[in-house]
């Protein structure tokens, strides 16, 4: 209870904004949301709701909580969560258009279909890139909990980038010049890197912001 005691001490000095923020929803929310489904309200875990609203007026109705900072708190985990397991279960597709440019160097996206690549964010928002490259370089520079996405260069199809085989230093060249190509399987961007003089195969886990910037030195 201590533990519940200290998040709510710091929940309540902004409680005031009625939309809490990401960085207020992981830092107070949702360890407090959590504490309290585990404590106070466990069936809630195993119900799904369509609208933030129905689980929230659920949450007033049945949990007992007494207080709207308890509800809001217990609702924002709980959905959340449910979003992200949805999410999850779906085959991952792009939904460009021809208005959506690449954060990094402002291209459109719709005119490089085979290099478009996406990030989507804990909240289900996306973004498109023209290529894996730029988008390394957003997420590096930002961090924010993105999931990543890319296509198989021989297949085309949707694969997440942290499970990926990244070939470098090719010679087949994107929309940005120099391209970090992407692979499902790692046999396959073995056979790249032979085909097309690559320099080298690596997971995402070991590029890092400089040398994803090397790149275009």
């Amino acid at each position: 209870m201590k533990f519940l005691f200290l998040l709510l001490v710091v929940f309540s000095s902004f409680y005031a904004a009625s939309l809490p923020s990401q960085v207020q929803k992981q830092k107070y929310l949702y360890p407090l949301g959590k504490e309290i489904l585990q404590r106070e309200c466990s069936e809630l875990a195993s119900k799904h709701f369509d609208s933030f609203h129905a689980l929230h007026s659920y949450v007033h109705r049945h949990c007992n909580l007494g207080e709207r900072r308890y509800e809001d708190a217990l609702a924002w985990y709980v959905w959340d969560k449910q979003k992200l397991q949805t999410l999850s279960k779906k085959a991952i597709t792009f939904h460009y258009t021809k208005k959506d440019k690449c954060p990094v160097c402002g291209m459109f996206v719709y005119k490089y279909p085979k290099w478009v690549a996406m990030a989507r964010d804990t909240q289900g928002n996306e973004l498109y890139y023209d290529g894996v490259k730029d988008m390394l370089k957003y997420y590096f520079n930002h961090h924010d909990n993105l999931k990543l996405y890319a296509q198989d260069y021989y297949s085309k199809k949707i694969i997440e980038l942290h499970n990926a085989w990244l070939v470098l230093g090719s010679d087949v060249y994107g929309p940005m010049g120099e391209e970090i190509i992407p692979f499902a399987k790692k046999k396959d961007a073995q056979s790249f890197l032979f085909d097309h003089h690559g320099k080298k195969i690596v997971r995402l886990q070991q590029l890092d912001k400089e040398s994803v910037e090397a790149i275009d030195e």
